[in-house]
């Protein structure tokens, strides 16, 4: 981002805008992460960062809640699983191996409950 530094941030590409916003996300550490789409807009390589940062803080014992619709990614990292659809809760619980496998089971197994 070095290249980028004394340009607007408004100027900048979405991804860019969401690198900066999961920057400032964990530029202090917190002990606890509210994300809400983190991966929205980010290449493989950003994905792959952001996956390691979040490894990092939960290897830290930090907190992280995240909303997205990127169950692979989120699933890699997953203690816990909470499934909404359309404002209801149809799952919550630990994450497990066969949900990390094939993220598109949790949807086979509730959503259509």
């Amino acid at each position: 981002m070095q290249h980028a530094a004394g340009g607007l941030v408004r100027e900048f590409s979405r991804g860019m805008r969401q690198r900066i916003a999961l920057a400032r996300a964990f530029l202090h550490r917190p002990k606890l992460l509210l994300l809400d789409e983190p991966f929205t807009s980010l290449d493989d390589r950003a994905i792959a960062l952001l996956q390691s940062l979040l490894g990092e803080a939960r290897a830290e014992g930090r907190t992280v809640i995240l909303s997205t619709h990127q169950l692979r990614e989120a699933l890699e990292l997953s203690t816990d699983v909470a499934l909404l659809a359309r404002g209801r809760l149809l799952f919550r619980g630990p994450r497990t191996q066969q949900m990390a496998d094939d993220p598109g089971w949790l949807y086979t197994q509730y959503a259509d409950a």
